[in-house]
């Protein structure tokens, strides 16, 4: 009769477990337990059991139910907790109430303000809390020394001082553990590097608890795994309470096993790790009064332990605090947002993973840099329209972080879909630098103090939907070889200046430049190099800055044809004739070349300059300081025929 009584006070899942198999009947102990009290029948009966603002019904019991703060239904039954409701009929599960979502198979358990429904066959659910329950230690076993060789502890185990695990010591936790810390007291598994390991296996029925002498956030010190730990150290379904006196609740310094690791009520940050075992999962932190977790290498976060809670920590991020990536990494989707501490910069061919739905926060000043010094980086931020990837200042203002780069050894292969951006472009750097043809596919930027960047490299020619609102200044600055890769789709308003930026320099590729509603300012010449097509979309808009131009020569192509709804319109940036240069074309620029429904104006000695005969129709002239257009002398084209000429200040056609 003992030893179950015993085992109901460490774990409601253990009491329920036992039910069957103790022979001693028990009865509801506090009928009327405003907490979470619950009556059951005998044996063979059916199971019933109340709280206060609550209800639960359960039939087809084979086991009695017991009252008092934590406590078990029978059978097939169901028990709810404050301000729940839960309902459940039929299997041979046991379920529990109070502070425990718990239920069997076939039932339903409620923890406080929750409803919660149990798993098929019983046992924890993957969002139950554990909960340390009694601290007796009358009966326990006590520790006060150092463990230098193989110990096993079970039952009840009462650490009074801290403990180093050394000498290559074994410590295995039997099922059901519970141990109890004195104030401040630390586990040091593997002190001052010593090889050790701790096997703590518990299972969801008889979970194993770390628990304080006293329920305060770091009470005690906490479990210090050092770097020399065997890789056979394992945290399965383990509760750690009431740690983090002054540094993390668990340190892990060496790759370790997680299975459903509960961390409650540290003093400071809950967990702090350098790297885990493959294939773990249920890393949860709850009541943490600084992070939730704290990664210390990029190994972390590819073997993080996916599925499990995080709730009411000071910080609920999970920090990393490093400088560098070089070898493969996985953030995965957490239900919590990573945060960056510094700059990072990812070198050697490391490939970069974002599932769907991360949600990234950088602190003040920090950027992220793909494929520094050279590297060949690859990355994949692949979001969806349901799931995201949102990039983010930890203080949501612009300006608050850099921003991402993507240098021209980054992998071509590389690509952002469905991601947004956001608070970036601190100290001028561009929210988004792109130096090699990545693919963007429904990117959005918002609320940033730069736009985004794209150098000669341009984009991925699949590209599409690329938006740029809320900027602080212009939403993107492109080199002419990038213009015919920007994406089709998107929005470049609501910025400070609803343009596109067009550096000077050579054009050297072929492809379109698409319409995308708002002007392109070119703020010096562009020249086109041999073989170089440039097609303009009908009905983009060009604004010149002073003495810019562009010229077409040795075989290029150059087609501005508009249409009559949607014509193709350059002027001066400052609307005033004679502010920059024109458009000239060299005798080699091949006969494809045209003008039509094409709109020009504020040249100075001539806004197109024609060393061959081209087509030109549809098309208006206006406020020049020179002719409309100066010809080849030899060119005996009716240019003024069909086009318009307005406030021509030299005259409508001349000769070169």
């Amino acid at each position: 009769m003992r030893n179950c009584v015993k085992f109901l006070s460490l774990s409601v899942a253990v009491a329920g477990m036992l039910a069957a198999a103790c022979t001693v009947k028990t009865t509801s102990t506090d009928d009327d337990d405003d907490d979470s009290s619950q009556a059951g029948a005998g044996n063979q009966d059916e199971g019933t059991g109340g709280t206060s603002s609550s209800s639960a019904a359960g039939a087809g019991g084979e086991a009695p139910s017991t009252g008092g703060s934590e406590t078990t239904a029978g059978q097939g039954g169901a028990a709810g907790g404050e301000n729940t409701e839960a309902a459940g009929a039929g299997g041979e599960g046991t379920g529990g109430a109070g502070q425990q979502n718990l239920a069997g198979a076939g039932g339903a358990a409620g923890g406080e303000n929750q409803n919660e429904a149990g798993t098929a066959n019983g046992g924890v659910s993957g969002e139950s809390l554990l909960d340390c329950g009694s601290r007796e230690v009358t009966d326990a076993t006590v520790v006060e020394d150092d463990l230098n060789e193989d110990v096993t502890w079970s039952g009840v185990v009462h650490v009074t001082r801290s403990v180093k695990i050394v000498s290559g010591a074994t410590l295995t936790l039997e099922p059901g553990t519970q141990v109890i810390m004195a104030d401040s007291a630390l586990l040091d598994v593997g002190w001052n590097g010593n090889t050790a390991t701790l096997i703590a296996d518990g299972t969801e029925e008889a979970p194993i608890k770390f628990c304080g002498e006293r329920d305060l956030a770091g009470f005690w010190a906490g479990v210090r795994i050092g770097d020399n730990v065997s890789a056979a150290t394992v945290f399965r379904n383990v509760l750690l309470s009431d740690a983090g006196a002054a540094e993390t609740a668990l340190s892990l310094g060496a790759d370790v096993q997680i299975d459903n690791l509960q961390v409650r009520n540290s003093g400071s940050d809950g967990v702090r790790a350098r790297d885990f075992v493959a294939g773990g999962e249920r890393l949860s932190v709850t009541g943490a009064k600084g992070v939730a977790v704290l990664l210390t290498s990029s190994d972390a976060m590819t073997e993080f332990p996916v599925g499990g809670v995080f709730e009411d920590n000071t910080d609920n991020v999970v920090s990393f605090d490093l400088t560098g990536i070089s070898e493969d990494t996985t953030f995965h989707a957490l239900p919590i947002p990573y945060r960056q501490e510094k700059d990072i910069r990812v070198t050697g061919s490391a490939h970069l993973v974002f599932e769907a739905g991360v949600d990234y926060q950088f602190e003040a000043g920090t950027g992220f840099e793909f494929g520094w010094n050279g590297a060949a980086a690859s990355v994949a931020l692949n979001g969806t329209s349901e799931a995201p990837i949102v990039l983010r200042g930890a203080t949501e203002q612009s300006g608050y972080w850099k921003g991402l780069i993507f240098r021209d050894n980054v992998a071509t292969s590389s690509l952002l879909s469905h991601v947004n951006l956001r608070h970036a472009g601190s100290g001028g750097d561009p929210a988004l630098l792109i130096q090699s043809a990545i693919l963007l596919s429904d990117v959005s930027l918002d609320v940033n103090d730069t736009g985004v960047r794209i150098d000669e490299q341009g984009l991925d020619p699949d590209s599409s939907d690329l938006s740029i609102t809320g900027t602080d200044g212009v939403p993107l600055v492109v080199s002419p070889d990038a213009l015919v890769t920007l994406p089709q789709g998107g929005d470049y308003t609501g910025n400070d200046v609803d343009e596109i930026e067009v550096q000077g320099g050579d054009y050297t590729v072929s492809g379109t430049v698409p319409n995308l509603d708002v002007p392109y300012r070119v703020m010096s010449t562009i020249n086109a190099r041999s073989g170089a097509k440039m097609t303009l979309a009908a009905g983009t808009q060009w604004l010149m800055e002073a003495d810019s131009a562009l010229t077409f020569a040795n075989g290029t192509t150059f087609i501005a044809q508009g249409t009559e709804a949607a014509p193709i319109r350059f002027e001066g940036a400052d609307q005033v004739a004679g502010s920059w240069k024109g458009i000239t074309l060299a005798a080699e620029v091949t006969s494809n070349s045209k003008f039509d429904y094409f709109e020009i104006g504020h040249c100075d000695q001539a806004c197109l300059t024609l060393h061959r005969a081209i087509s030109v129709a549809h098309s208006e002239f206006f406020d020049s300081a020179g002719y409309g257009i100066l010809k080849d002398a030899a060119d005996s084209t009716d240019y003024e025929t069909g086009n318009t000429f307005t406030n021509m200040a030299t005259g409508n056609v001349g000769d070169l």
